[in-house]
C-alpha cells in the first residue's frame, strides 16, 4: 500500500499523514492536504455543515 499521496490543489506529493481521512465511512484521504485545505477554509471556499453561506437553513 503506497504511504504517499499527491495533493489535489498543490499537486505536491507527501506522506498521507499530511491528508485528513475522508469522512462518512469511507475509506481513504481527502483529496487536498492539510496545508491547502486550511488555505481553502480560510477562504471559505469549503462549504459549512449548515449550508448557512447560501442562504439555507435547517428546519425541523
Amino acid at each position: 500500500m503506497s504511504q504517499t499521496k499527491t495533493c489535489g490543489t498543490c499537486k505536491e506529493t507527501k506522506p498521507v499523514s499530511e491528508f485528513y481521512r475522508r469522512g462518512g465511512g469511507k475509506p481513504g484521504y481527502r483529496y487536498r492536504c492539510k496545508a491547502c485545505d486550511k488555505i481553502a477554509r480560510r477562504k471559505g471556499q469549503i462549504a459549512t455543515a449548515s449550508n448557512e453561506h447560501c442562504g439555507h437553513s435547517k428546519q425541523r
